[in-house]
This record gives C-alpha cells, structure tokens and sequence, in this order.
C-alpha cells in the first residue's frame, strides 16, 4: 500500500546521492553478480565469506544515524520519519525498494576497511550485498584472513582468520 508508494519514492533519491566505492557490486547500475565474480577470475585464492544476517543487522538507530549524517543532514525528527519509513519490526525488510541502497550506505565503512586490509596482503575485495569476496595470486594466502584445518585446500576445512573475527 501507501508504504511501499513512499519507499518506491524515496529510494530513486537515496540512489542519486549515493557514490558507490569500486568493490561494491550489488544493487547498482552497470554492476552486477557478474561484474563481481569477474573481478576474481583466474585467482588462485578465491574467499567467498556470506555475513549472517546481513539485512538483520540494520536496525532503526543505525537508519536514524545514516539520515542524519552526510549527505542528507537531516533533523532527529526527519530522520526518525524517514527511519520508520524504511525500517520493519527493527530492521532493513528484505524486499523493499529503500533496503538495498540503504544497505550499501550503512556497509560502506566496510568496505573502507575491507579494501585498505585487502591492500595491505595484496588481494583483491569485492562485495556483492551481504557477499564478501577476496582473492589472490599470492603463492599463499594470508592466514589472518583465512587458513584451513590442514595443508589440503580441498578436503580440510577453512577458517576466517584472525583479522575478521
């Protein structure tokens, strides 16, 4: 109903301002799983990490703080309205127009770090929503970022390195 009208409103204006950073693949024109997984083609080392609850994660404080903040600059009142319009029973709804770039905007301290660490141990970084994707060329991979049970990559279990816990 009227909701939805106003989050289909809302969301085209969220989009115009928001300025994508290179590893972000999901959600926006032009880029797309396939533009994600072509960064890490021919790797040696490809990370694939699925983060929990992704969407879940986003509650209304953290949309509040989003709208308040750069670019928008809203009041506490306007982004509480703005806040209630794109948040369900505490959190981003799957399926509404807003929740995707909504979700963009509130990982894209995420993706700052993510990025600097995979230049830091050389490997290239990717996000596809709530997808996190390295991969590598290095002769190894770092182990502070993932390591298996083993020396087998194919029967032994891999492990989130220390860095991301």
């Amino acid at each position: 109903g009227g909701l939805r009208a106003l989050q289909g409103k809302l969301a085209p204006i969220l989009v115009s301002h928001y300025k994508p950073r290179n590893p972000v693949h999901g959600f926006l024109k032009g880029r797309s799983i396939v533009t994600n997984a072509k960064q890490h083609k021919r790797k040696r080392y490809v990370l694939n990490i699925d983060l929990k609850n992704f969407y879940e994660s986003i509650n209304f404080g953290r949309v509040i703080g989003l709208f308040k903040a750069k670019p928008f600059n809203m009041g506490k009142k306007a982004a509480a309205v703005a806040a209630h319009m794109c948040i369900f029973e505490n959190s981003l709804p799957q399926g509404a127009a807003t929740s995707p770039v909504i979700s963009n905007y509130i990982a894209s301290e995420l993706d700052r770090r993510l990025s600097c660490l995979a230049r830091r141990y050389k490997l290239t970084y990717t996000r596809y929503a709530d997808d996190i994707t390295f991969s590598s060329n290095n002769r190894k991979f770092p182990e502070k970022i993932a390591f298996f049970d083993g020396n087998n990559a194919i029967t032994n279990k891999c492990h989130v390195g220390s860095i991301l816990v």
